[in-house]
């Protein structure tokens, strides 16, 4: 049965640890009971990859990207880790920016 009330174990601290990633069994369960085998699953703040790799665990098709290249690597490791296919897109032409002239997000998938 699922509520609105989540209660998961906080992932461990370690070495490289994203500062904001979700346990699991959380993603397992999100993707599980929002999509069915064989639809998208697309993060676009794909940060370790957790949900990605839950994604591809339950055989759904994973997309996402992150803006920051060391965790857009991340995900790709958690998604070939968990038998995932890891197919990337090519990087996004940097457009002109007023802010920043460099591209805007790192492709993960």
């Amino acid at each position: 049965h699922f509520t609105d009330v989540w209660t998961y174990p906080t992932v461990p601290a370690r070495k490289g640890k994203h500062p904001c990633e979700k346990p699991r069994a959380m993603a397992e369960d999100l993707v599980r009971q929002c999509s069915r085998a064989g639809d998208v699953v697309l993060d676009t703040f794909a940060g370790s990859g957790v949900f990605l790799a839950a994604a591809a665990r339950l055989g759904r098709v994973a997309w996402g990207c992150d803006f920051q290249e060391q965790w857009a690597d991340a995900a790709r490791a958690a998604v070939a880790a968990s038998g995932g296919e890891v197919t990337e897109a090519a990087p996004a032409k940097p457009q002109p920016s007023t802010r920043d002239a460099g591209p805007r997000q790192i492709p993960l998938l």
